[in-house]
């Protein structure tokens, strides 16, 4: 798995490809005392310790998560084009197939989490913060 996301770099796949370069933020976090921290996790990704779940645990998990659906805040009307347009993306660049949930409880381990959207801001090239949204899970 390490070769093939090595092999990829410049898309989507690449360790840190949603993040800034390091180079770049590097002038705003010379002073930060985690700097080779955060520079390895921007550019290597981070290795979260895991362990299998059980069976039972999981399709519980997963018939819960189907039962509950998204968060509250994939409702509301004025997120609607942010969610729209995420799922839109990601299904046009294979990174999502829509399935029923009847579908999701045969995926071989297969394990489900809900969407949300939250506020945030980006930075302008002059500083000024610039309100977006962003689709979670």
């Amino acid at each position: 798995m390490s070769q093939f996301i090595a092999s990829q770099k410049g898309t989507h796949i690449f360790y840190g490809s949603e993040l800034r370069d390091p180079k770049v933020l590097e002038s705003l976090l010379h002073h930060h005392k985690s700097l080779p921290n955060i520079k390895s996790i921007l550019s290597k990704g981070i290795a979260y310790p895991v362990s299998k779940l059980k069976e039972e645990t999981r399709i519980d998990m997963l018939k819960a998560a189907l039962k509950k659906g998204s968060h509250h805040s994939v409702k509301k009307p004025e997120n609607a084009p942010a969610l729209r347009n995420r799922v839109k993306s990601d299904i046009e660049n294979g990174l999502a197939i829509p399935i029923t949930q009847g579908t999701a409880m045969k995926i071989v381990n297969g394990e489900c989490y809900s969407l949300g959207v939250t506020k945030l801001f980006s930075i302008h090239e002059h500083g000024d913060r610039i309100p977006k949204k962003r689709v979670t899970h």
